[in-house]
């Protein structure tokens, strides 16, 4: 069985502050249509420039891949 990649999206999880009892509020910012072949450090590098630029914290990056599976 082979899987191709059909699409990618980059997640950035933000820590936007704490409500009034204290529980935190996060948001996403998402970014689709990733280029398929940009490696893991190529998109690291990519989302510690976007962090950069973000008022938030951040909590984690995730990629997300879709697959074809045949």
């Amino acid at each position: 069985m082979s899987a191709n990649i059909l699409q990618s999206r980059l997640t950035l999880h933000l820590l936007a502050g704490y409500n009034e009892e204290g529980k935190e509020i996060f948001k996403t910012k998402n970014f689709s249509n990733v280029n398929n072949t940009a490696t893991d450090a190529q998109l690291r590098t990519t989302a510690e420039a976007l962090l950069s630029l973000q008022v938030h914290t951040a909590e984690i990056v995730t990629r997300t891949n879709q697959y074809a599976v045949s």
